[in-house]
């Protein structure tokens, strides 16, 4: 069950308007300073807009993205520049020679808000472990796409 807080109302989905610039998963370490997103699946009414909030979930979408992990999902992810309703933005907010973007979606209410729910969406034969025993599994399953790729 997913228990939400702020603005309730009888729709399951709503608007996400940011702009956006691409990055590269592989190149993201540290997600304290800036706010990453990712969209994943259409879900029932709208896509799955996943804040990657801790290391975890940001280590769960290189694993899916990985194929380690079966999923027919890829997923995107964007460092967000600005979000809500009325975004204004200068040429001193941006950095030159960055491509950006503006990211308009339909958002599904049950988006996943954290690494239960993404186990839960994306890699349902182990959302019954706890979330200890989930982070582990990340971490296991880490360190062999990480042995994986040396021996190539």
């Amino acid at each position: 069950m997913k228990i939400r807080n702020g603005f309730v109302s009888n729709s399951s989905s709503s608007s996400f308007i940011a702009i956006v610039k691409d990055c590269d998963i592989s190149k993201i370490t540290d997600i304290k300073n800036k706010e990453y997103i990712s969209l994943g699946k259409w879900l029932y009414e709208g896509v799955d807009l996943i804040h990657i909030q801790d290391h975890y979930m940001l280590k769960f979408i290189k694993l899916l993205n990985s194929g380690l992990i079966k999923n027919s999902e890829i997923f995107r992810i964007y460092e967000v520049i600005k979000e809500g309703e009325d975004i204004s933005i200068t040429k001193d907010d941006l950095d030159s020679g960055v491509n950006y973007r503006v990211l308009s979606e339909t958002v599904d209410q049950s988006s996943c808000y954290n690494i239960d729910d993404m186990f839960n969406e994306y890699y349902p034969e182990f959302c019954k472990l706890s979330e200890e025993e989930k982070k582990k599994l990340i971490n296991k399953m880490f360190r062999k796409l990480k042995l994986e790729r040396i021996l190539k």
